[in-house]
């Protein structure tokens, strides 16, 4: 979803469970939840794996309906109120701009012609180059899209952990400090300090020891700043960085 918090993305995805839920679905047999940074890095991994692109690039999802007025204000040439990003998009390159197109578009699409703008769509060949797996089964938006929003977090006491996710990190009026089950709390050290860029760094630096969420395994040889979660410093010199301060959740694949 566009325009959507932290706390609401986990209080959707914890009412799908819930009696009498539009998908039919029951807590007896489904466990739906916002997923945790480590559930995230599983995709991750195994789109790199021999059971994904086996280490080719997942394409960006870069395809752009904004624009430019509220969500009151209908999209240029779209019957729809705008909206930033539409899933299962790509013009096919790894780090792409910003393309800018529209709904009309996107659904006029077939073979493997792209729209006018460069877009390519989820049901074409080229399409598929911005899935988990290279073809249509995969996953979407792992690269480019909206933001992916995971249940992790630094309880750094920062206010934004109650305004933006208060159902995932409060327990009543108390702050979350240790993991549960839909949950991950990650280490911080942010005493003295004030500049966000910084506090990024050394909260990364604080994280030595954990491992299997993609954060410390997918940071680049090659970036320049390949140990410091911050920057262009991930796989294929990719945007990072670590929580602190005034965003103190987990946000992936919402960037190159």
């Amino acid at each position: 979803m566009n325009y959507i918090t932290i706390n609401d993305a986990y209080n959707v995805s914890r009412a799908l469970t819930s009696s009498g839920n539009i998908y039919g679905l029951s807590s007896s047999n489904t466990d739906s939840h916002l997923m945790k940074n480590s559930e995230w890095g599983a995709v991750t991994y195994l789109s790199q794996s021999k059971y994904g692109q086996n280490g080719k690039e997942i394409t960006i999802n870069n395809a752009n309906l904004d624009s430019g007025g509220t969500s009151a204000t209908k999209a240029e040439g779209n019957a729809v109120a705008s909206v930033y990003a539409v899933t299962g998009c790509t013009n096919n390159t790894t780090d792409g701009a910003s393309t800018k197109t529209t709904i009309e578009a996107i659904n006029g699409t077939s073979g493997n012609t792209a729209t006018t703008e460069g877009i390519y769509t989820w049901n074409q060949k080229s399409g598929q180059n911005a899935s988990t797996t290279g073809t249509i089964y995969g996953i979407y938006d792992m690269s480019g899209g909206a933001w992916e929003r995971t249940s992790s977090y630094v309880a750094n006491n920062h206010e934004n952990l109650k305004i933006f996710g208060e159902s995932v990190a409060y327990q009543g009026v108390n702050l979350k400090t240790t993991s549960t089950k839909y949950t991950t709390v990650y280490p911080h050290n942010e005493a003295g300090e004030t500049n966000i860029d910084t506090l990024s760094q050394k909260n990364f630096a604080n994280n030595t020891k954990i491992y299997g969420d993609a954060v410390r395994e997918t940071t680049s040889s090659t970036a320049g700043t390949s140990t410091s979660g911050w920057n262009t410093s991930a796989w294929n010199a990719d945007y990072s960085r670590f929580p602190a301060l005034s965003d103190p959740f987990f946000l992936r694949g919402g960037d190159s």
